[in-house]
């Protein structure tokens, strides 16, 4: 049951992704992600093909969350390593968001965490020893 809460949240967490693409590529006007073509917390000036690129990070990881989900669901055998690809490209994602993003950084470094835990307390070890 727990690992359907997961899967849940998990997929809900990618589909917000969907916002960043749909604000970097002026798709709709969002005012938690409003458009712009400084990344990195406004350290950096992208322009607006950068920003476009930007958006594709998004996608990429929203598309990344939502295959994370299904393999959680599902009980895959690589639900971990596929959460883990999904949240560090979500990760670089938010980063690129700064400030607007700063929740989502959050929730990645707490998804990665957990995703330590387990791979290092959970009922399965990640790989297996040969003796």
């Amino acid at each position: 049951m727990i690992r359907r809460v997961v899967a849940v949240f998990l997929a809900l967490h990618g589909i917000v992704h969907v916002m960043g693409l749909l604000g970097s590529w002026r798709l709709a006007d969002i005012k938690e992600l409003p458009y712009t073509t400084q990344v990195l917390n406004g350290t950096v000036d992208v322009g607006d093909v950068g920003e476009r690129l930007v958006g594709v990070l998004w996608l990429v990881g929203a598309s990344a969350f939502v295959v994370a989900a299904i393999a959680t669901w599902r009980t895959s055998e690589h639900w971990v390593r596929i959460l883990s690809v999904a949240t560090v490209l979500s990760l670089a994602a938010c980063l690129f968001g700064l400030p607007a993003s700063s929740i989502g950084v959050v929730i990645d470094l707490l998804i990665l965490l957990a995703i330590g835990i387990y791979s290092t307390f959970g009922p399965a070890p990640l790989t297996q020893t040969v003796h």
